[in-house]
């Protein structure tokens, strides 16, 4: 169960992709975030309340956010995401 390793490494496996290539979004700090962090992957958490005030954190307040192209924050997310399969 996240956020131990091994499950974001079972996905990364089936995905046949590494954790440099592969952005993971979630909604929880510990087992979204934190566990997919741990493993290397670029990650974006889901901050729908605007309550996360660590600016190291990647976030978004909905996942339309990733697709809206005037958004400044997301172009900025899409930017430092890797270029690889498996990314935006």
């Amino acid at each position: 169960m996240k956020p131990d390793a091994e499950v974001f490494h079972y996905a990364l496996e089936k995905l046949e992709t590494a954790p440099s290539e592969a952005i993971f979004v979630g909604d929880e700090m510990e087992t979204d975030y934190k566990g997919a962090q741990k493993c290397g992957l670029t990650v974006i958490l889901i901050d729908r309340d605007g309550k996360v005030q660590d600016e190291s954190v990647k976030t978004i307040s909905s996942l339309k956010d990733l697709f809206e192209p005037n958004n400044k924050r997301a172009r900025a997310l899409r930017c430092d995401a890797p270029r690889n399969k498996g990314t935006l």
